[in-house]
């Protein structure tokens, strides 16, 4: 990791010169979600509870990252499972089972936005 002259994280590949870091980059669907679940959990919550709230929070948010994990390493174990049955090599039915499972990912979120547009526009 290199650093500019005002001391900001320059990214630096060897087909590309360097670029500006921007934590922007990310997903902003993602983060805008995360900011708006944060406002909303500790909505209420006096100066004397918001460690305990916070706590109560961050441990939820591990809970549903493990619990979605799990659920996408068993679809995509399962397909795998699935196609090895069907002949196909041990090592091109893992792929095939962690891209089902990405895209299954990608197709809920796609959803879930949706949904979400449309609650917004009512």
């Amino acid at each position: 990791m290199s650093y500019s002259s005002n001391g900001t994280p320059e990214a630096r590949s060897s087909s590309s010169p360097a670029r500006r870091f921007d934590r922007r980059d990310s997903t902003p669907i993602i983060r805008d979600e995360v900011v708006a679940l944060n406002n909303a959990a500790l909505h209420g919550v006096g100066p004397k509870d918001a460690g305990l709230a916070s706590g109560v929070e961050n441990t939820f948010l591990q809970l549903g990252g493990s619990l979605g994990l799990s659920v996408l390493v068993t679809l995509a174990l399962r397909h795998a499972a699935n196609r090895v049955g069907h002949g196909v090599s041990a090592a091109v039915a893992t792929t095939d089972g962690y891209r089902f499972a990405l895209r299954t990912c990608v197709n809920l979120d796609r959803v879930l936005e949706a949904s979400h547009a449309s609650l917004e526009s009512w």
